[in-house]
């Protein structure tokens, strides 16, 4: 049975309160309340980016007043001016972004906060996983802009170090002579050519991070990020020489009296430059000024640390695979795809001449491993050492243990070059020697983490958008309906699903029919309600496809071609006029950027439309 439901697009006129409609003072409130709506959209969008921008101004502005006004630089400041405040104040800002930038990257630690932690407290760990990457890059081009300005104010200092030797106060002078080439006084320090070295760590980090390169080669990206390690090392090595020096005999020689190098101290001295501080006769002493950055540097290497013996941890033995099912197999194949494959007998698959057959293909693994217990959205690292040792790959847990069997099922698409290999030796795996057995690679897992899919269950209207595989964190989700018997907060659960080709939609046409008819057995007719739109092939493909004869009830509701999002999004406003919708796209970016583009417009409507993302890339 198929059941439909026509919603009638009604027009409505809003007119700001205050202002009578027809009145002139109209189209003005009118303006207010949008450019209203718009800042409060700006505010809740760059949240935090303003604190951050708030939290690194603070730090800048009281270190440079710092070293501008405290009297122990007094000399020092006599001889750098301004850039000596500069290159202390963004020092700071560098120590403070180099411990953030490795926190997102903390995973692991993050899911178990996320699962320790009281629920209060579970808003920060949510933001580090929600927003992990874009912080990650935040807290990264803070680092390069204020390395840049860090090393402008080097440069400046070595030459004011040369120029405005000091012969009075020798101890504080980097020069060792007037007149210093100031190139050569950077290349025999320290901190110059540890400088020099972490810059063009920054500037390979920032070109192999670019997105250009991250498509065309993701293994230089992958590999290189690690090399942040060693900047951080070189950090700790880089101020430890203390070129800069400070007073500490204040009390005995106020910063700005004239010393004088007399042997009688009955003698008149000079005129003091600042006469309220009157006139002394002990010299200045100096010392290197004390490093804060090992602190900092050392913080984070214990973070990354830890995370990384919890990962080891977790990874220290081989998940089980129980069964492996090829989806979306073509008919010139030798093999069932959509009957299991069991571990001990592997299919004998002989592709056709030509294009790659497994294109559209998912195979479908189910493992146990020991302690496993996820959450709908949830997702896990796979290993395989045979392709690589080095790779992990994300991939959503579709369905989790029922029974404490800590069993667990991912869906994998085919397309790529490590999933492809991964996908020939499942499928056609090498028999053992010892038995007629087959034997199948070793399978390592991390996991789960968190993700934004977790929050799908939280609103009462949900709208889930899928492109092509990115399904899997709805799939989740939809099998947690399935077997759940708690009470859902989600009262309505739409699901608009966009593929290449039909093949996918009978990968997962199981767990659709399955939600849709569980909601009609609990009397909820309404509760789900499904688009499905096909991108490739004709209509008459698609009922000629025996995916017709088998899932009538999802073949019912299949389009050929790309949905009019104008058209859904203007019927989910008339349906959903006061209330909150949770809008969570999965799928390629330009399909995320589409959607969120329309969420924006609702939001700038009055609309209480809030919008996440998912994404595999």
């Amino acid at each position: 049975m198929v059941v439909t439901m026509d919603v009638v697009t009604t027009t409505t006129t809003t007119v700001a309160l205050g202002a009578e409609p027809g009145s002139d003072d109209a189209p003005v409130t009118a303006c207010i309340v949008r450019c209203w709506r718009r800042f409060k959209v700006a505010v809740r969008s760059q949240a935090l980016m303003v604190l951050w921008v708030g939290a690194v101004t603070a730090i800048f502005f009281a270190t440079y007043c710092t070293y501008k006004y405290e009297e122990k630089h007094f000399y020092l400041r006599q001889i750098l001016g301004v850039g000596l405040c500069l290159s202390r104040a963004t020092a700071a800002v560098i120590n403070f972004s180099c411990f953030m930038v490795l926190i997102p990257m903390c995973r692991t630690l993050l899911q178990i906060l996320s699962s320790k932690l009281p629920p209060k407290f579970h808003g920060c760990v949510r933001v580090c996983v929600d927003q992990g990457v874009r912080l990650h890059v935040l807290f990264a081009a803070t680092i390069i802009i204020t390395s840049i300005v860090h090393s402008l104010a080097h440069l400046v200092n070595a030459c004011n170090f040369s120029s405005y030797y000091s012969h009075d106060f020798v101890d504080i002078n980097m020069a060792r002579y007037p007149g210093e080439d100031p190139l050569l006084m950077i290349l025999r320090t320290v901190p110059g050519w540890t400088g020099l070295a972490m810059v063009c760590l920054l500037v390979f980090l920032s070109v192999a991070s670019l997105k250009c390169v991250r498509r065309s080669c993701y293994d230089l990206f992958w590999y290189s990020h690690h090399l942040l390690l060693l900047f951080l090392v070189l950090a700790i090595f880089h101020p430890l020489s203390g070129v800069l020096k400070e007073q500490v005999n204040i009390e005995e020689h106020v910063p700005g009296c004239q010393y004088m190098n007399t042997s009688r101290r009955d003698e008149i001295p000079y005129p003091e430059p600042r006469p309220d501080v009157g006139v002394c006769f002990v010299p200045p002493i100096f010392i290197s000024q004390k490093s804060e950055t090992w602190k900092w540097m050392l913080a984070a290497f214990a973070l990354f640390g830890l995370d990384a013996c919890c990962r080891l941890y977790r990874r220290r033995s081989a998940a089980k695979l129980e069964a492996v099912q090829l989806h979306g197999a073509p008919a010139t194949f030798k093999a069932d795809a959509s009957a299991p494959v069991a571990a001990t007998a592997a299919p004998s698959l002989v592709p056709a001449p030509g294009d790659d057959p497994y294109r559209d293909s998912v195979v479908e693994l189910r493992l146990a491993k020991k302690g496993m217990i996820a959450r709908p959205g949830q997702y896990v690292l796979l290993n395989c050492p045979k392709i690589s040792l080095m790779e992990w790959h994300p991939f959503t847990v579709t369905s989790c243990s029922k029974g404490g069997d800590n069993t667990f099922t991912l869906h994998l698409t085919t397309s790529g070059d490590w999933t492809g290999v991964l996908r020939t030796k499942l499928v056609t795996p090498k028999v053992s020697k010892k038995s007629d057995k087959a034997a199948y690679p070793k399978l390592y897992v991390d996991g789960p983490f968190c993700s934004r899919s977790e929050r799908i269950g939280r609103s009462a209207i949900t709208i889930c958008i899928a492109g092509g595989i990115g399904i899997t964190p709805f799939v989740s989700f939809f099998n947690h309906i399935i077997s759940s018997k708690n009470v859902l907060r989600v009262e309505r659960l739409h699901l608009v699903w966009v593929s290449r080709s039909i093949s996918m939609f009978a990968t997962f046409a199981d767990h659709l029919t399955n939600l849709h008819y569980e909601m009609w057995r609990q009397n909820l007719p309404d509760f789900f309600t499904m688009h499905l739109y096909v991108t490739q092939g004709s209509p008459h493909e698609i009922i000629s496809n025996e995916f017709w004869q088998k899932y009538q009830l999802l073949a019912h509701r299949i389009r050929v071609g790309r949905p009019d999002w104008s058209r859904l999004f203007r019927e989910w406003q008339t349906v959903y006029q006061r209330q909150k919708v949770a809008v969570f796209s999965c799928g390629p970016a330009s399909l995320n950027k589409e959607i969120k583009k329309h969420c924006h417009i609702a939001t700038l409507a009055g609309h209480k439309f809030a919008f996440y993302k998912e994404s595999f890339a």
